[in-house]
């Protein structure tokens, strides 16, 4: 299962940050720029023009850049069920004219045609655009991954009764959940299914549910539904709630 939430080909901004709270999976193609990532020991390592990186669920980065050279990339913001595990980038050639080159180039032509509006008010037409966009992006995301792990193994997290639980919450996440469901479906105690989760994830089921809701409906609100459209749409009871979650939300990251 896969899920994009933000997309874009542009200079990075400046200061240039990935949150480590915020448990994103983050597509990188490097077009160019000078711009550089520190790894787990601390260590400075270069962003390198035509390669693609691949940020792991929950991991730790430092970003920077030279403001005067910024860095020039692709990113596309997304979440995997299972989620990739790794301590470090997941790092891959790109050769000119290659399947996944090919694949790049077509997301520039899709992304560059995206029609601007008015976040509170998108006519529908242009909302549908926008989604049907959303929707090519996901499946070019799909095959990029694909080819990549093709290429070298991406390192999925294992634990299918986790996986389930996690499945569920991106079908039903409009929906009353409680760790006691979760749990059932998971066919474990629900003491040690929260145990278990939170290590997987990184977070229990509740905090992962909640920021789920909060993608959800940053994306619903980024298409010019309302508030109260969608607090509805992503199980919020009211849109006074949803507006103060979105500000702890917006706050955090």
């Amino acid at each position: 299962m896969l899920t994009v939430f933000y997309y874009n080909s542009v200079f990075a901004a400046e200061p240039w940050l990935l949150i480590p709270n915020i448990y994103v999976q983050r597509f990188y193609y490097i077009k160019g720029g000078d711009g550089w990532y520190f790894d787990k020991n601390g260590v400075k390592q270069p962003f390198l023009k035509g390669k693609i990186y691949i940020m792991p669920y929950y991991m730790e980065c430092c970003f920077q850049q030279d403001p005067q050279n910024r860095c020039d990339h692709v990113y596309i913001d997304f979440i995997t069920a299972p989620v990739i595990h790794a301590d470090q980038p997941l790092v891959y050639d790109v050769k000119e004219n290659s399947e996944i080159w090919d694949l790049i180039q077509l997301f520039e032509t899709i992304n560059h045609r995206l029609i601007r509006y008015d976040n509170h008010s998108a006519p529908d037409l242009l909302r549908n655009v926008y989604k049907e966009e959303k929707r090519m992006v996901t499946s070019i995301l799909k095959i990029l991954l694909t080819l990549c792990d093709h290429e070298r193994k991406i390192p999925y997290a294992s634990d299918p009764s986790i996986l389930r639980t996690v499945q569920h919450i991106h079908s039903h996440y409009h929906e009353p959940i409680t760790n006691e469901e979760l749990a059932k479906i998971a066919c474990l105690s629900k003491n040690y299914f929260i145990e278990r989760f939170s290590c997987v994830m990184g977070m229990t089921p509740y905090a992962y549910l909640k920021q789920y809701r909060l993608f959800r409906a940053k994306a619903f609100l980024m298409q010019g539904y309302s508030l109260s459209y969608t607090a509805e749409k992503v199980g919020y009871e009211n849109a006074s709630s949803l507006s103060r979650a979105l500000k702890i939300f917006e706050h955090r990251s």
